[in-house]
């Protein structure tokens, strides 16, 4: 069998302006995939653990993206060492993996946390947010079921003041202007909120 040369081990490495850059989307799409949960409250009634930094899954998800960002060069034209481009790429892995453990885990377990009355607020307010954000319905029976939704998930699930915004936006039908429609909405001010309590599931 004929010896395999050092130089066919592994494909040459990008260079490091590339890789960054290769690096900074994939922290972005992640850093997306999460705002679509934070900002998104049907997602957030659909899936609480989330969005719950107790939950073991979700926290140590946090905690990895708190290390990627923290890592993340100014520019992908910066000048690195090697060391610190590698920390890096291993920081930035750490995060995809890490939100995909939790995001399985949220979506797997849902609001079984809750007790059975509780679930069932929760599926009023599903059912209420549909009303709220629906075109065909009037303002008044939009902001009806706005207020009846903020009732049924009160002390349930905390919403940030973020997603608080998207959501009366959509209730008022309110389009977005051409430079907010470009730019990505900010994330929630403390990503590392704890909006649930601890529950035993039932």
């Amino acid at each position: 069998m004929p010896v395999r040369k050092k130089a066919d081990a592994a494909p040459p490495a990008l260079p490091q302006k590339e890789l960054l850059e290769k690096l900074f989307a994939e922290h972005d799409e992640i850093t997306a995939r999460w705002l679509d949960y934070e900002l998104d409250v049907a997602k957030l009634i659909a899936f609480p653990a989330m969005s719950d930094g107790r939950q073991p899954l979700t926290a140590a998800f946090l905690r990895a993206k708190k290390a990627a960002d923290q890592l993340r060069p100014a520019s992908a034209s910066a000048k690195l060492s090697e060391d610190a481009v590698a920390e890096y790429l291993d920081a930035v892995g750490n995060y995809a993996v890490a939100f995909e453990i939790a995001e399985k885990d949220a979506r797997r377990v849902r609001a079984s946390g809750f007790s059975e009355a509780e679930r069932k607020r929760l599926d009023r307010a599903q059912q209420l947010l549909k009303v709220a954000v629906d075109e065909s319905a009037t303002q008044a029976e939009r902001n009806t079921a706005y207020k009846r939704v903020r009732e049924e998930i009160e002390g349930l699930i905390v919403l940030s003041e973020e997603a608080v915004t998207v959501l009366e936006k959509k209730v008022a039908q309110q389009l977005p202007s051409g430079s907010d429609a470009a730019a990505p909405p900010a994330p929630p001010a403390d990503p590392q909120r704890l909006p649930l309590p601890k529950r035993d599931a039932p």
